[in-house]
């Protein structure tokens, strides 16, 4: 049986939320890696990548209750010749509403860790025409919160 962080099970369960979803009649591609990886036949194209991750020590003895804070940056990214805008617009409400419809269900499979909440802190429209031509999205900061114990910072699935 292999263990993953609890850190990789958020981040899969986030792309397991992402996939099948769809764009202007396009399918969307989902990846856990940079942006800047993408070329023009990824798009368009979702990124999950991990921020930062704030430990928070509840208890003093071992072992520890750590409260931690994961950020995470959902990049949508498209390209188009035209009403770009108008679609960057449409594709962030289909990310922001599968991730807020499936709040609750970002379940870690390991006893003792749990999910005290999620939530979209921030939503940054950016122009990405460095991966190709004509080409923006936005970054939603996604964050999860969630209680575990010191050691068991991976979980048997």
């Amino acid at each position: 049986m292999a263990t993953i962080s609890i850190r990789q099970q958020i981040k899969n369960k986030l792309v397991e939320i992402l996939t099948g979803l769809t764009v202007n009649s396009k399918n969307i591609n989902v990846f856990l890696n940079d942006p800047y990886a993408l070329e023009e036949d990824d798009l368009p194209a979702i990124c999950i990548q991990t921020v930062n991750n704030t430990i928070i020590h509840n208890t003093v003895g071992y072992p520890r209750t750590q409260e931690r804070i994961l950020n995470i940056d959902i990049t949508c990214i498209y390209q188009a010749t035209n009403d770009l805008d108008d679609i960057i617009e449409e594709f962030t409400t289909v990310v922001e509403t599968a991730l807020n419809q499936d709040e609750d269900s970002i379940i870690l499979n390991s006893s003792g860790n749990i999910i005290t909440q999620t939530k979209i802190d921030n939503i940054d429209f950016r122009d990405f025409s460095e991966i190709a031509t004509k080409t923006a999205g936005t970054i939603i900061s996604f964050v999860v919160e969630y209680i575990c114990v010191e050691n068991e910072l991976k979980a048997d699935i």
